[in-house]
């Protein structure tokens, strides 16, 4: 971890004690936290302290260590997702609303659609 990251991390775990002081801030080995939700609230402290990025018109679809699957609209925070190591790939945005292709943007063929649920 770099300087600016542990400080950053620092300053994130300063704050969530803060405002909830028997919080426990636990970490496996790789560095994640235990607590999904404070691991997917580092995560946005990060994205928030970028510098602002143009958000793309492409998905991108992000799944975490547990296999739950979610999705952001900004290239920058999906790297910087990709970089906390996250897997991070474009979504194809061919399928209409409601859809989702479990294909990667730009693929070729058809589309490996399913519904999403509501």
């Amino acid at each position: 971890m770099t300087d600016i990251s542990e400080k950053m991390r620092e300053e994130y775990e300063a704050w969530v004690l803060s405002e909830y002081p028997n919080q426990r801030m636990s970490k496996f080995a790789d560095g994640e936290y235990h607590s999904t939700t404070i691991q997917y609230c580092w995560l946005a402290w990060q994205a928030a302290r970028l510098p602002a990025g143009v958000v793309s018109a492409t998905a991108w679809r992000v799944v975490d260590a547990k296999g739950k699957r979610f999705t952001v609209y900004n290239k920058d925070l999906a790297m910087a997702i990709s970089d906390a190591g996250l897997h991070v790939a474009p979504m194809c945005d061919v399928p209409p609303e409601g859809w989702e292709c479990s294909r990667v943007s730009g693929h070729e063929g058809p589309c490996a659609a399913f519904e999403v649920a509501p």
